[in-house]
């Protein structure tokens, strides 16, 4: 099995929406509120890799994933 990214191109979407049963189990487990859909493309040939975040919590993207990120540091 070469991985996700083994082949020439690959493509995933992470749906943590606030109702998602992921976020949910996150937030029962660790108290992270999540509300962000993610979807990521890879293209080996060339060299290109895509992550397109949507979120319902803040309105820049980075802020929220910063934001994130020292919450779970914390835990």
């Amino acid at each position: 099995d070469p991985g996700m990214f083994g082949g020439k191109s690959a493509a995933m979407f992470v749906n943590l929406s606030k109702t998602s049963p992921a976020a949910q189990s996150i937030k029962r487990a660790f108290g992270i509120d999540l509300d962000l859909t993610a979807i990521s493309y890879s293209d080996k040939h060339d060299n290109l890799f895509e992550l397109k975040v949507n979120n319902n919590k803040q309105d820049n993207v980075l802020a929220y994933l910063v934001d994130l990120v020292l919450k779970i540091s914390e835990i």
